[in-house]
């Protein structure tokens, strides 16, 4: 019966199968570089999906054999870059002729060395043992479910063949064709730009979110290409969205649609008289990054005098600076703060009276809304940079002597990129400290909260103690006086809220700004 088998299937079956990404190969077996990748970003990092190989082939010729490493394989690696994430795999079946629906037209999957699925194509086991994957209209397999991701690359292997050992293939299998296609979600996840090319590969509950607003609004606009020193962005004019080089969305632009109602008294009726109102800058590895509307006065980036009453020092450390304390501590517990006073100046002569029960955090709700974030202290010597430069300098490692590179908190302020990125970079072509020319800062939404001079987190690396700001004209600086921690300049919180928030209304303009959906 085996060599019947064989002598019926010495014609090819044609197929047609189809991955992620792709280009076309005239032989069965993938079996090339790693270029085509899903990357998965969670709430708690990020993991990337190696899929091995061409994302297409056509007009294969497949025929029965004697062992499945004569068929096709494909090879998959995944890593993450920090521990506790997970995600499933799936083979989703996008055509599959009537004909090929044979137990001998089988599949398994091994994770390492050990078999971990196994099945055929029949059209048993397609009524009893697949579902329908809601994202994209095809039948699929769930080749893993919930499988922990490490931190050093595993790999997995998936076999499709046709079994002429041990099973007759009926000679109607000849010339049909079949299609399928891999993908892999992870709990939480949020897409980067680039990696998945269909961001409805995301599970149905996580299409609920204000994250998955933003990111669908960008994914499916037609872009503008935009060239700011050297670097070509892709920009969505219609809601005044951008990826940046690291394929975070932000919005840009005078006024975008980017407005929403946070730090609410009551978030069954949210309202100007019951909300403030505060701005989205983006969405960050599945955050979305916000900041208040306005500033919460005119402070000491650090003035030791704050926190020990007999001291008058201050430097650039933001691990210990005096308005990290401040936001994280008295802010952050607004409605149990009662009124602190905050000193300025060098020597801790000015100070500031500051009612938290009116410009804090309102209540417990608020506060469970606060995702704890890491934020990055790398520092530069000077602005005279563009956007995407400064970027990479906030996340590098040079920094004044001794002062740390990250810090993990609840509320911080903006990053000198963020502001940068915040310009319409097709009009505003200079670096970051040429920023006061009308250009830049009439299309530049975040200019209009930084109304004088106002602080920015990252510190001024060849200086003790000099951190960013804002000017009042919309340069960025820390020159002279200008930038002196101990000085008294404008502060506009901002912190990350949870991957997980849904969103219940609004339009995100002005007068209608968002509204998040909180139980």
């Amino acid at each position: 019966m085996k060599n019947k088998a064989k002598l019926y299937m010495i014609f090819g079956i044609s197929l047609l199968v189809i991955a992620i990404i792709g280009s076309t190969f005239a032989y069965y077996v993938w079996n090339t570089s790693s270029d085509n990748e899903t990357k998965i970003v969670t709430s708690i990092g990020a993991a990337t999906v190696y899929f091995d190989g061409g994302s297409s082939m056509e007009g294969v010729s497949l025929r029965p054999v004697e062992s499945k490493d004569y068929g096709i394989i494909k090879d998959i690696k995944v890593k993450a870059n920090t521990t506790g994430l997970s995600f499933n795999m799936y083979l989703d079946i996008t055509s599959l002729d009537t004909n090929l629906k044979e137990e001998s037209f089988r599949y398994q999957f091994y994770k390492g060395t050990t078999l971990v699925k196994e099945g055929n194509f029949s059209t048993d086991y397609l009524t009893n043992n697949t579902t329908t994957c809601t994202t994209n209209n095809s039948t699929h397999i769930t080749l893993l479910l919930n499988e922990s991701i490490s931190t050093s690359e595993t790999s997995y292997k998936l076999y499709i063949w046709i079994d002429g050992e041990n099973y007759e293939n009926p000679i109607t299998m000849m010339n049909n064709t079949f299609s399928f296609k891999l993908h892999a979600e992870g709990t939480g996840a949020i897409l980067k730009e680039g990696k998945i090319p269909d961001i409805t590969l995301l599970p149905e509950d996580q299409k609920k979110t204000l994250a998955y607003k933003i990111l669908s609004d960008y994914y499916y606009a037609d872009k503008s290409d935009v060239s700011n020193n050297g670097v070509t962005y892709h920009y969505d004019t219609t809601n005044k969205l951008m990826s940046d080089t690291d394929g975070n969305v932000r919005y840009y632009g005078a006024e975008p649609n980017n407005y929403i109602y946070f730090n609410c008294s009551d978030y069954s009726n949210q309202s100007s008289s019951t909300c403030e109102t505060w701005r989205i800058i983006g969405v960050f590895e599945g955050k979305v990054k916000i900041m208040r509307g306005s500033t919460i006065g005119n402070l000491a980036w650090d003035q030791d005098k704050n926190i020990d009453s007999s001291l008058t020092t201050y430097d650039n450390d933001w691990s210990t600076a005096s308005l990290q304390v401040l936001l994280n501590e008295q802010y952050y517990n607004g409605d149990t703060a009662g009124t602190v006073t905050y000193y300025s100046g060098s020597s801790g002569s000015t100070s500031t009276s500051l009612d938290m029960s009116s410009i804090g955090i309102k209540n417990d709700t608020t506060r469970n809304l606060i995702s704890d974030t890491l934020y990055y202290l790398g520092g530069w010597n000077t602005a005279s940079v563009y956007s995407d430069q400064f970027y990479s300098y906030e996340r590098g490692t040079i920094v004044y002597s001794g002062r740390p590179t990250t810090w993990t908190g609840k509320i911080a302020l903006s990053y000198p990129s963020d502001y940068g990125y915040a310009a319409d970079l097709g009009s505003c072509t200079v670096k970051l400290g040429s920023y006061d020319n009308s250009t830049c800062t009439s299309t530049n939404w975040m200019k209009s909260i930084f109304t004088s001079y106002s602080w920015l987190l990252t510190h001024k690396s060849d200086s003790r103690y000099y951190a960013w700001i804002v000017g009042s004209s919309g340069n960025v600086n820390a020159t002279g006086y200008n930038g002196n921690t101990y000085t008294a300049y404008g502060v506009a919180p901002v912190l990350y809220l949870g991957s997980e928030l849904g969103i219940g209304s609004g339009t995100g303009t002005n007068s209608d700004p968002y509204r998040l959906s909180v139980s």
